[in-house]
C-alpha cells in the first residue's frame, strides 16, 4: 500500500503545473501539445532574427518556462545562435530595482563562458561587469573631489563604496543601463565566430503586476 501510494504521488507531482521544469524535462515528461508548442514557432524566428525580442505570456502553469526551455533546447541543437537561458528570480530580488540588471546578468554568463580567455580587453570587461554586477570599492583622497584613486599612498582620504545593481539596497541606484553596454560588448565580441550570435531567454518577468517596472527591465 505505501509503495502503491508513493508512485502515485510521483505520477501527481510530475504533472504540478509549479513543478520544477528542468527536472520534468531531464526526466523526460515533456509531451509536446497535439496543437504545436510555441518553441515550434518561436526557435526558428530566433535563429532568423537573434537580436529580436519577444515576449512569452500565460497564466500560472501554462507551460512558459518549459517551452523557454524547449527553445534553448532547439537552438542549441541547430547551432546557428548560443542560446542562454536565465531565471532572474534566482539571480536578483525581483520586488527592488531593474534598471540594467538583465544586461548584467547577461554579461556575467558571457564572462563565465569567456573564464579561460585572459586577454587584457576581455579580463578588463569580465571585471567591469562584475562592479557593475556586485559593486565595488575605491579609495577618495580628501580634497580630490569625486577622483577615485586605487591606493592611498598613506593620503588622508575615505573608502567609498558603489553597490551593484544585483540585489540593491533601497532606494534605487539611479543606475543608467547603458553603463553596463561596452564591456557586454566587448564580451560578446570574443566569443568564436560561430557563437557571436546569442540569445538570452530570461525567465520569471512574468511576475511583475507593475507594468513600469516591466518595461524598467527590459
Amino acid at each position: 500500500m505505501d509503495d502503491r501510494l508513493s508512485r502515485f504521488r510521483s505520477y501527481i507531482n510530475a504533472f504540478d503545473p509549479a513543478a520544477d521544469a528542468q527536472s520534468s524535462l531531464g526526466k523526460g515528461q515533456y509531451v509536446e501539445p497535439p496543437w504545436g508548442a510555441l518553441t515550434e514557432d518561436l526557435a526558428p524566428r530566433l535563429e532568423l532574427t537573434p537580436a529580436s525580442t519577444h515576449l512569452v505570456v500565460g497564466g500560472v502553469g501554462a507551460g512558459k518556462t518549459t517551452q523557454l526551455l524547449m527553445t534553448a533546447k532547439k537552438l542549441k541543437a541547430g547551432k546557428a545562435v548560443r542560446a542562454i537561458y536565465l531565471d532572474v528570480s534566482e539571480k536578483h530580488d525581483l520586488a527592488a530595482d531593474l534598471g540594467g540588471v538583465l544586461l548584467v546578468l547577461a554579461g556575467l554568463e558571457l564572462a563565465r563562458i569567456l573564464e579561460s580567455n585572459k586577454t587584457d580587453e576581455v579580463e578588463q570587461a569580465r571585471k567591469d561587469i562584475r562592479k557593475h554586477a556586485h559593486g565595488f570599492s575605491h579609495f577618495v583622497p580628501w580634497g580630490s573631489g569625486d577622483t577615485p584613486d586605487d591606493d592611498d599612498d598613506g593620503q588622508p582620504g575615505d573608502v567609498v563604496s558603489v553597490p551593484g545593481v544585483l540585489k540593491p539596497p533601497a532606494p534605487p541606484l539611479g543606475y543608467q543601463a547603458k553603463e553596463a553596454l561596452p564591456p557586454l560588448r566587448v564580451l560578446r565580441a570574443a566569443l568564436p565566430e560561430p557563437e557571436r550570435q546569442v540569445v538570452f531567454l530570461f525567465d520569471s518577468l512574468d511576475r511583475l503586476s507593475d507594468p513600469d517596472r516591466f518595461r524598467a527591465a527590459l
